[in-house]
């Protein structure tokens, strides 16, 4: 299986190639360059693996939620280029792709994913997580810290909150004794990649970002 997988949905941009349990990546930090940097990574890790796109297997992009900018690119890239290839297209959760690699890092089970949602509120769920799965606790959210504490699953397991953007959070969320520690983790292509070969794919008209927060405006 080959396949391509883009985020832009965090400050982070990356892309990667997944080609036969092999992973080719690459990302980009500076801010508010994801438009203009991802084509040219698509094409680096692209030639690295002596490949074009109509070789691919599969595309695959973060969905969100995230910055709202960045989802919009994620997914109007994908769906360009799935419309000029007709291949078939796979949306990831930026949450799921979190706790994944949260578990891939820090071999942590129980964590409540998090990105920063500014407003003084986070975009988060909570999964349990093994190499073979990410089952989903809850629904994807937007909410106050506080709101994420009366919200967590309380059946005497103990939960790592994972995510990026949590510098200003952590404090709080170390205050619910359930929460054991806070681990920065941000979004990374190769965790979509990864996750896409477990979701079912839709057509490239069917391509959509996920906000969670009904007010979209730039960000």
């Amino acid at each position: 299986m080959k396949i391509l997988a883009i985020d832009s949905s965090t400050p982070i941009a990356s892309v990667a190639l997944l080609v036969g349990g092999q992973c080719i990546s690459k990302q980009c930090v500076e801010i508010r360059q994801h438009a203009k940097v991802m084509l040219p990574m698509i094409e680096s890790v692209l030639a690295e693996a002596e490949l074009s796109l109509p070789q691919l297997d599969t595309l695959a992009y973060c969905r969100g939620p995230g910055s709202f900018t960045g989802v919009r690119i994620s997914a109007s890239i994908i769906q360009g280029l799935a419309f000029g290839t007709e291949l078939p297209v796979v949306g990831v959760s930026s949450l799921k792709a979190i706790a994944w690699l949260s578990h891939e890092k820090y071999q942590q089970s129980n964590v409540i994913a998090c990105i920063d949602a500014r407003m003084n509120e986070l975009y988060w769920a909570q999964y349990k997580v093994s190499h073979e799965n990410v089952l989903a606790m809850t629904e994807e959210n937007v909410s106050s810290v506080q709101t994420i504490i009366d919200g967590i699953d309380v059946t005497g397991e103990s939960f790592f909150a994972v995510g990026s953007g949590l510098e200003n959070y952590k404090s709080d969320l170390l205050k619910c004794t359930k929460i054991t520690s806070c681990l920065d983790v941000s979004v990374q292509a190769e965790a979509v990649a990864y996750l896409a070969l477990t979701e079912e794919p839709v057509d490239a008209s069917d391509v959509r970002p996920v906000y969670v927060r009904n007010n979209v405006v730039g960000g």
